[in-house]
């Protein structure tokens, strides 16, 4: 699971540099979270949400993603199922 762990804790429940990963599909379809894995700046920018949690877990920020975007959509596919 690339490195999310790191940031989102083993069991994606969160930790102190990012916030727990729960309920993906809330927010979030497979083309939409593959777009922001690709590029959290430009969303954070426009999404109060998302500044919220930004502020929240600062100094850390979302890393990018720059894989191709056939394997980054089936990522955020799996994420979005495996935090129902």
């Amino acid at each position: 699971m690339m490195k999310c762990a790191l940031c989102h804790g083993p069991a994606l429940s969160g930790t102190v540099k990012g916030p727990p990963l729960h309920d993906l599909a809330r927010h979030w379809d497979a083309a939409g979270l593959a777009a922001f894995l690709a590029a959290p700046d430009s969303f954070v920018a426009r999404d109060a949400r998302l500044q919220d949690l930004a502020q929240h877990f600062a100094p850390s920020s979302m890393p990018g993603y720059p894989i191709a975007a056939q394997p980054l959509h089936e990522l955020a596919g799996y994420l979005i199922e495996a935090t129902k």
